[in-house]
């Protein structure tokens, strides 16, 4: 996770081969520094719909382990936990609304750090906003679906140089939980808990 540290903006991009890492994330010039795939049955992913379990392993360049993002089935309470050696990084919480989502990125106390407003509609080309908990602007994740070769663009993400690496993970973590509730359709309700974990040594 030390990459993160000075990093202020990455692109999280698709691949359309069969590569067991589905997704790669890159810096603003296109360098690699992470993975991720996700690991949950095709099977479980049709039929479960908004109630199925959602698991993503994040790796760096090295195959090192260094974010895990889990969602157990459920069909009431919904929360994503990502453990990494027992390590509590943050909890994303949605927060009730009348019109534009919007998501809380807490401290493993649960005391608010981020929030990030959404569009009405997520759609392929839309835009959330960071902000901190004063709501002073921090930052944007952009969602363009562009084709890159045989690649395309999901999100790129933009935060300060001096950021926690820790909610530098828990935006990009935010970022995979957006993309699974636009997928399923599922997008007015985001989950309702989402705890982020990472391994920083």
């Amino acid at each position: 996770m030390e990459v993160l540290k000075a990093l202020d903006r990455l692109v999280i991009r698709e691949r359309s081969d069969s590569s067991s890492s589905r997704y790669v994330v890159l810096t603003s010039e296109g360098v690699p520094v992470m993975q991720a795939r996700e690991n949950t049955g095709l099977l479980h992913q049709v039929l479960a719909g908004r109630s199925r379990a959602f698991h993503i392993d994040i790796y760096d360049m090295e195959q090192h382990e260094v974010i895990k993002l889990r969602r157990p089935y459920s069909v009431s309470s919904d929360k994503m936990d990502v453990c990494v050696c027992g390590e509590t990084v943050a909890v994303v919480r949605k927060e009730v609304t009348f019109l534009k989502p919007v998501l809380v990125i807490n401290d493993s106390s649960d005391r608010n750090v981020i929030r990030v407003k959404g569009p009405v509609s997520i759609t392929d080309d839309c835009h959330f906003e960071l902000f901190t908990a004063d709501k002073k602007t921090l930052g944007d994740i952009s969602r363009r679906c562009r084709r890159v070769g045989a690649e395309r663009d999901l999100f790129t993400i933009n935060f300060p140089l001096q950021l926690d690496p820790r909610y530098k993970a828990a935006v990009i973590g935010t970022c995979f939980l957006i993309l699974k509730y636009s997928v399923t359709g599922d997008e007015g309700t985001f989950g309702r808990k989402t705890k982020i974990n990472a391994n920083f040594n």
